[in-house]
């Protein structure tokens, strides 16, 4: 009542909009891998166009929504969503995608080549349930931490199995890869965010950085060095080869989670290094791998997409890498219950903190 919304409609709200991106983030990809196939080493080059476009938006919209908020109010945000929400009917309505019409022969024998990869059917199932059983676990459980992590451990160990079992080794290996990956990278960024916003009543030796700055600030420099990633990318790493692409990338990455530690410390004001430039110089070298770690695994994958199931294929391998960082930020969450770091914003919370930083090693050294 009274205009408010509730955690359940929140929630469902926000489930619409994700889906409605997934949706055409999905679509998208499958159309840029047929054309990859007319012309496979002008991929790397098309991606690029793509995520300029994807990057121009986010850097509008992370710039804009910490003013809109700071001015209007959270809801403010929901109502400015509504308009790129609705833009995007027009091009599918005039068909940008250059999608064919497809005889009734052609959508029958369209399904009968689905109907017939048996083992993606059984794996879209399998990552389905297993997207439920986290979700379920989560809102109707009612679990501790721990026993949530356990759940998800054994969601991710039935899927990558599945994956290894009913795929050809190179697509399994690959995937089960990436999963791991994901399940690999503990996320700490709910501490993270009360470490660096907290005021000085909250946390006196804190950063006490402002919602706007962290939000707004820290995202469009992260969207920037995202793009230069892409560039730099396409300029000088599309030709060197997958495994000591990824051996570099993943090791640089840990090295890059490591240098957090300094600020979780607060030795970077003993070296002069105020919070704000080390956070800024961090974000840039976190995005920067992140782009660089990202932009091969899609090619990858985009070389493995069966003709005619590319969306299919790209849906059930992006939900696999989806479950892998779900899986991630539970992990992080139960390194943090056990690590006693559960700051909620309350007055004179420091010694919430005080373990921040061996848990920022942990997260680090995992992958």
């Amino acid at each position: 009542g009274g205009g408010k919304v509730n955690a359940v409609e929140a929630t469902f709200c926000f489930f619409l909009i994700q889906m409605q991106v997934a949706v055409i983030d999905l679509l998208t990809e499958a159309r840029y891998t047929e054309a990859m196939r007319d012309d496979p080493l002008r991929f790397p080059d098309l991606m690029t166009f793509v995520w300029v476009g994807i990057f121009a938006g986010l850097i509008i919209s992370t710039a804009s929504s910490g003013f809109i908020i700071d001015a209007y109010g959270p809801y403010a945000v929901a109502y400015f969503m509504i308009l790129p929400g609705v833009l995007v009917l027009y091009p599918t309505a005039r068909n940008y995608m250059n999608d064919k019409c497809l005889s009734s022969a052609e959508i029958a024998a369209l399904r009968e080549q689905i109907f017939a990869q048996k083992e993606i059917l059984w794996l879209v199932v399998i990552t389905s349930v297993g997207a439920l059983i986290l979700a379920c676990v989560v809102f109707f459980g009612n679990l501790t931490i721990l026993q949530n992590y356990y759940v998800a451990l054994v969601v991710l160990a039935v899927v990558s199995a599945s994956f290894y079992l009913l795929c050809r080794p190179e697509i399994g290996g690959v995937n089960v890869f990436f999963l791991l990956q994901g399940a690999c990278l503990l996320s700490i960024e709910g501490a993270m965010f009360y470490f660096f916003t907290d005021t000085e009543e909250q946390y006196p030796e804190g950063p006490h950085f402002s919602a706007l700055f962290y939000a707004s600030v820290t995202g469009v420099v992260g969207a920037i060095s995202g793009f230069v990633g892409m560039i730099l990318y396409n300029k000088y790493l599309k030709w060197w080869r997958y495994h000591p692409l990824l051996v570099v990338l993943n090791s640089l990455l840990v090295v890059a989670n490591l240098i957090n530690i300094i600020v979780f410390t607060r030795y970077n004001l003993v070296l002069g290094i105020p919070d704000a430039l080390f956070v800024l110089g961090s974000t840039m070298f976190h995005w920067v791998l992140y782009m660089l770690l990202y932009m091969p695994a899609v090619v990858l994958t985009s070389q493995f997409c069966p003709k005619g199931l590319e969306a299919t294929m790209f849906a059930l391998i992006a939900g696999a890498w989806n479950l892998g960082w779900a899986v991630g930020q539970y992990g992080g969450s139960a390194l943090l219950y056990i690590l006693g770091v559960q700051p909620r914003g309350a007055p004179n919370e420091s010694a919430q903190f005080k373990n921040l930083w061996l848990a920022a090693l942990i997260a680090a050294l995992v992958p």
